[in-house]
């Protein structure tokens, strides 16, 4: 049976699940249209290198930017999940975590991971190792 505290707990991490899956969205959609702007210009041979340079400066601080702080929201949805578990734990020693306390720590973790992975493409894009 689910208690009280049980169900509040469930439709925060509902609320705040769907914060992060808008964020993510937003991510997915802006970083694709920054990259094809990057890599449009990058191949263009219309414009001299220092052209190039001054052209996707912006699209590069931008799209490293926005997977910070996306990064960052998707890390105060976790704490606050985590925050209210807690609270409510206190008062119901029954409160879960999820299903599983793993695959809900996971899931966040891969939620919070892929701005990060953007933030490293702009960064390898940029900069480039060899």
């Amino acid at each position: 049976m689910i208690t009280p505290a049980q169900r509040e707990y469930d439709d925060h991490c509902q609320f705040e699940d769907q914060l992060i899956n808008h964020r993510l969205t937003w991510l997915l959609a802006s970083e694709a249209l920054l990259f094809a702007g990057y890599g449009a210009i990058q191949s263009s041979d219309r414009f001299s290198q220092g052209q190039v340079s001054t052209l996707t400066t912006p699209l590069f601080v931008v799209g490293l930017v926005i997977s910070i702080l996306i990064f960052l929201s998707v890390l105060a949805a976790a704490a606050a999940n985590l925050h209210n578990w807690r609270d409510l734990k206190a008062d119901d020693p029954k409160v879960t975590l999820g299903v599983r306390a793993y695959t809900t720590i996971v899931g966040w973790g891969v939620a919070a991971s892929l701005p990060l992975v953007f933030a490293l493409g702009w960064l390898l894009i940029r900069f480039p190792t060899s």
